[in-house]
């Protein structure tokens, strides 16, 4: 990587420590439950998520242009409190200047903990950095949408004359960090991957490390969420069909038949940069709210202004979650919501009171948003999970939590002799109900799978009710285990139906809600280990040590999988500086010549493949992009096709007046007639175009001029 490279790098690290140090003013009350080096681990993504909404509510309202120069005035005026309370904490006397020597050291911890997993990823992403395969050239539309719109909603790249109908919040907060320290979108793709895996791991630190009141039971959780891994890799090693050089990174999401199974640190690999993965550092800082409330059920005072700091982070986080990442909503509204119900208490009741209202603060978004779901269908028995590629998906979790649930059995069981006679029945009866009642979830799914995962919620939610008797951190723990089997065995009842039907009705069921119970029994796993490793007996240490070795197997050599053998660097758009030079070229010179609003005709083609090139790496508007995915998002098939085919009738057009006429609806300013163009209409397509102005030209490639604005060269 070049010095100029690692200079925007750190600008970009610097800005996300000035949104942190933006956070610090509030993050003490929002997080009082913990102890102040772990809410120093959630500060960045507060302050990141908090100061986006403020910007994307000003840029929806008309009165804060979304642009780096009214950016950064507002991050000035943001960090003004904060660089004033740390003067005045500094110059006051040292009585009132006390930070304990452990809080520092802890502190450190955090920051070094955020230093080195931005760093890591910024290393493997360089291994890699192209912003191609898969749908990134959908997220890299996405991203450049809301980049070079300076009001919300944001324009579609792929939809001319249209507005982004989807959860863009995500790209958002990326497009912002991007604005504030002036690193282009190229660079600034991958340095969002970078961030959001470094995010999540510190704030998952954070909630593991106060829920097992141990940093390094924080250092667990983050290794179990974030870079733990399926089976699958670790299958093709001792199958012998892969070796550690050639390993089937993509196969390792395919797993449970007609299913996508992804796992955060696959994610973070894949560097898709799609809603789920925006969202999940800022879910896991909401579920450390949740547990915040828990361990601080009441307040110190009523002030309003301390009121105020302390529930409307909560608020925008949870109601934000549909802005974010839709899928989110049901589980971790439900979390909310079980949290005040479990623990009584006036933050308890404004914690529920803060779930419900957050929604409030985005009605701009959902006024103008069509979701895509078309409601719940009962899985059929044929698209059910089989329990062996159940097992290499899940299966750490379920030995963990299994062993933990059926210890307390297994001891009772053993002591059953020493037991009176009305508590022997009483433990028979209570087995013989677990044993009907899992029969009869397994007739009604017809699968083994939804039966183990109902016995181990059943003892799940019996711990869950035994622990309050116990502390908040067990009673928390065993809520975020039950969720999480939950979810497991919904997904094997019940999906939404979307645009894919047939036999890939329930692939983003299992997708998206997989990918949430990971989390939840990832967090709860490492607190469990933590809490009762020296409670189980040595086979039991060895079976959970050697599929944790497992696990570590796919971040071990996925990156060495993934890596190419080019020169280390962060450039997204280096595959088409390689493979198709002159569309590089162009994408830069509309980047830095057009205005934003500038329209472009360019080839359609089929998803997942090299289509929308030039307004996906630009953001200008297209009339259409890849038609599957607007189709998708617009619930219209038709709408999708008609503007396919007058594409292809305006490239074919006999002459310029016919291809005017066809494209006045659209404003299309210019038309871009190279390798992929004469590919898909052919050559002959150009010769109408000669007459016109040409504003950019290099080989092959150029860019005709339709209207009667831009540049030249």
């Amino acid at each position: 990587m070049t010095v100029q490279t690692s200079l925007l790098i750190l600008r970009w690290y610097a800005v996300l420590a000035a949104l942190g140090l933006v956070a610090s003013t509030f993050g003490p009350w929002v997080l009082r439950g913990f102890a102040a080096p772990e809410r120093t681990g959630t500060y960045r993504a507060l302050g990141v998520f908090v100061f986006g909404y403020f910007v994307w509510l000003g840029g929806s309202a008309g009165i804060l242009p979304f642009n780096p120069q009214v950016l950064r005035l507002a991050l000035a005026g943001a960090l003004l409190p904060a660089v004033c309370r740390l003067a005045l904490r500094v110059a006051a006397r040292p009585p009132r200047w006390r930070f304990p020597t452990v809080h520092l050291r802890g502190v450190l911890a955090y920051e070094a903990l955020f230093a080195s997993s931005f760093a890591l990823f910024v290393l493997i992403r360089a291994t890699n950095p192209d912003i191609w395969g898969a749908e990134k050239f959908m997220d890299a539309a996405f991203f450049n949408g809301v980049r070079t719109s300076e009001t919300f909603p944001p324009h579609d790249p792929w939809f001319s004359g249209g507005v982004i109908n989807y959860y863009y919040f995500g790209y958002l907060l990326s497009a912002m960090l991007a604005h504030l320290s002036g690193v282009p979108f190229r660079i600034a793709y991958n340095l969002s991957v970078a961030t959001q895996f470094a995010l999540t791991v510190t704030a998952t630190a954070a909630v593991g490390a106060t829920l097992t009141r141990r940093f390094r039971g924080g250092l667990a959780a983050s290794l179990v969420v974030c870079c733990f891994g399926n089976y699958h890799v670790f299958g093709q090693l001792l199958g012998g069909t892969h070796g550690p050089g050639n390993i089937d990174i993509f196969g390792a999401t395919r797993v449970i038949k007609d299913t996508i199974n992804e796992f955060p640190f696959f994610s973070f690999l894949w560097a898709d940069l799609h809603p789920h993965l925006h969202a999940l550092p800022y879910v896991i800082v909401l579920l450390g709210c949740y547990l915040s409330r828990a361990l601080a059920p009441r307040f110190r005072g009523r002030c309003a202004g301390r009121l105020l700091g302390d529930e409307l982070p909560v608020a925008l986080l949870a109601g934000g979650l549909g802005f974010m990442n839709a899928w989110d909503v049901p589980s971790y509204t439900l979390l909310g919501l079980a949290t005040a119900l479990c623990w009584r208490g006036a933050r308890a009741r404004t914690l529920g009171i803060s779930v419900i209202i957050g929604p409030v603060f985005y009605l701009p978004f959902y006024l103008g948003f069509t979701p895509q779901g078309q409601g719940l269908r009962l899985v059929p028995a044929e698209l059910r999970s089989g329990l062996f590629p159940f097992l290499i998906v899940m299966g750490f979790f379920l030995l963990v939590h299994g062993v933990e649930l059926l210890r307390p059995l297994s001891e009772a069981l053993r002591r059953e002799r020493e037991l009176p006679a009305r508590e022997r029945a009483a433990l028979l009866h209570a087995a013989i109900a677990l044993l009907v009642l899992g029969a009869l979830v397994a007739t009604a799914a017809n699968g083994v799978v939804a039966a183990m995962i109902f016995a181990l919620l059943a003892l799940a939610a019996q711990r869950l009710v035994a622990a309050f008797g116990e502390s908040t951190r067990e009673r928390f723990t065993w809520l975020l285990s039950s969720l999480g089997l939950a979810i497991l065995l919904g997904c094997e009842v019940v999906y939404m139906k979307d645009f894919y039907g047939d036999a890939l009705a329930r692939m983003n069921t299992v997708f998206k809600f997989h990918f949430q119970a990971w989390v939840l029994l990832g967090i709860s796993g490492a607190a469990i280990i933590a809490r009762y490793w020296h409670a189980w007996v040595l086979d039991v240490k060895t079976a959970v040590g050697v599929l944790a070795l497992g696990a570590l197997v796919f971040p071990a050599l996925g990156p060495l999988g993934a890596a190419t053998d080019q020169p280390l660097s962060l450039d997204g758009m280096r595959h088409m500086q390689f493979y198709h030079g002159e569309d590089y070229a162009l994408a830069l010179w509309i980047d830095d010549h057009l205005p934003p609003e500038a329209t472009l005709l360019e080839a359609v083609g089929k998803p997942y493949q090299y289509a929308g090139r030039i307004s996906a790496n630009t953001g200008r508007q297209t009339v259409l992009g890849w038609s599957q995915h607007e189709a998708l998002w617009r619930n219209d098939w038709s709408v999708a096709r008609d503007r396919e085919s007058l594409v292809e009738r305006a490239y074919k057009a006999p002459d310029l007046e016919e291809m005017r006429r066809l494209l006045e609806p659209f404003g299309s300013d210019y038309v871009v007639f190279g390798e992929t163009e004469r590919t898909t209409y052919g050559a002959a397509a150009e010769e109408k175009l000669r007459p016109l102005p040409v504003s950019f030209a290099q080989g092959q490639t150029r860019l005709y001029q339709l209207g009667t604005a831009g540049g030249s060269r």
